[in-house]
């Protein structure tokens, strides 16, 4: 649905996602994958995850945070990094204009 282009050029040899049909938004999801909240899991453990593969392909990582991540370890590491708000969800990570003006 969504066309990327790639950086370099190369061959899909495979495709490892299942095709199904396109939902809309709210809408509930007939998915395999189930995200649960885990206890052992630490704030950023996957973003340390993904930052960490991100480097083994050389790909630079940025990431948002509120004011209250701002020592945390995923954000230290990352390439670059950008405060979308004050510490509630509801000013930061769940502000939909402060996402997008980080993005852009």
């Amino acid at each position: 649905m969504n066309e990327i282009e790639a950086d370099a050029s190369g061959t899909v040899k495979a495709i490892l996602v299942e095709k199904r049909p396109a939902r809309e938004y709210g809408q509930p999801s007939s998915s395999s994958l189930d995200v649960r909240k885990n206890p052992d899991r630490q704030p950023g453990e996957i973003a340390l995850r993904i930052q960490r593969a991100c480097r083994e392909m050389g790909i630079r990582t940025v990431v948002v945070h509120s004011e209250a991540d701002t020592e945390a370890k995923y954000v230290k590491l990352a390439d670059e990094s950008v405060c979308i708000g004050p510490p509630p969800a509801a000013s930061s990570y769940l502000n939909i204009p402060a996402i997008i003006s980080a993005a852009e």
